[in-house]
């Protein structure tokens, strides 16, 4: 493994497993952890790339997301992705066009509910800065410099992972609940808890998944094909 994809990857690891213990212990996370990560990523892609007009503007993005401005939002994204549009059609570096909109995409995944909660997009949106292509794994896999880098990003391989993850973890877990509780029902006993006469659905902690997804991306790769 190169050196610059070592430190990526312990500066991930230090404070995702933050966040997780705070997740597992707390349900609650502290969202600056993913906004000091975010940070550092753009830090290191400022000493990888230079001083390219793109990491500005992902940075923008990045940092809005802190704020509660939902509406005014809209306005500003829509304004940011022309400019990235722009960016791209006058010679923009293509991995830093993808991974801002990737972070454009994981805003509005959580606004549509798909990412449920706010620490979840926030660590996939720190996880894009910080890792902005496919990293040198410890197997020694290196494809960053491949088309698989834009076409399916090394974030969308971690969100990949976490969800498979998180159903493999807690569907079990809910299942042999429910039964052991005498609650049976499908698939409701697969994703919730009957709760004062209900079924509500299981907020698991997603960002556990998310931090065993980014070692596991670190050791195997979907593209060892490649």
């Amino acid at each position: 493994m190169d050196p610059n994809s070592l430190l990526r990857f312990l500066i991930g690891i230090l404070f995702l497993s933050i966040a997780s213990y705070q997740d597992i212990k707390k349900r609650e996370v502290n969202t600056i952890i993913f906004l000091l990560m975010g940070l550092l990523g753009v830090f290191l892609m400022f000493l990888e790339f230079r001083l390219d007009i793109g990491i500005f503007i992902a940075l923008i993005i990045f940092i809005i997301s802190f704020f509660n401005i939902k509406k005014m939002d809209h306005i500003l994204n829509i304004f940011l992705l022309i400019i990235l549009i722009l960016y791209l059609y006058y010679g923009g570096n293509k991995i830093i066009f993808v991974d801002s909109i990737l972070l454009l995409i994981f805003k509005y995944l959580y606004y549509s509910g798909l990412l449920m909660g706010g620490a979840d997009t926030k660590a996939m949106m720190a996880i894009t800065l910080l890792i902005p292509y496919y990293p040198v794994t410890f197997t020694g896999l290196d494809i960053r410099t491949q088309i698989v880098s834009i076409i399916f990003p090394y974030p969308i391989e971690v969100l990949f992972y976490s969800v498979i993850l998180n159903a493999l973890i807690y569907m079990p877990y809910l299942y042999h609940f429910n039964k052991k509780n005498g609650f049976i029902k499908m698939p409701e006993m697969l994703t919730g808890i009957f709760k004062n006469g209900k079924w509500v659905k299981y907020e698991t902690p997603f960002i556990f998944s998310i931090t065993l997804s980014f070692i596991i991306s670190y050791n195997f790769s979907l593209f060892y094909i490649f």
